[in-house]
């Protein structure tokens, strides 16, 4: 649900949601995630990086995407 989202506001091409056990997100109990939303050794992704509507339709994206993935697993149960 959240790369779903990511993919829709950057519309830089989807590589994929990858799971993995990532030593940043281990030491909680809690669910956790970590995206790469956007790279800047990219020259046009570091640019769009500083407009901050992109910054702010960004967050909003990955707000939309923990709602759609805590609503389906709260529709789960």
């Amino acid at each position: 649900a959240l790369d779903r989202e990511i993919v829709q506001v950057t519309t830089i091409p989807d590589n994929g949601a990858q799971h993995k056990s990532l030593a940043v997100c281990r030491p909680t109990w809690l669910p956790c995630v970590l995206t790469e939303s956007m790279v800047m050794m990219f020259p046009e992704q570091e640019n769009a990086l500083r407009q901050p509507e992109l910054i702010t339709e960004l967050a909003r994206g990955h707000a939309r995407g923990l709602e759609a993935f805590l609503r389906s697993r709260a529709a789960g149960r």
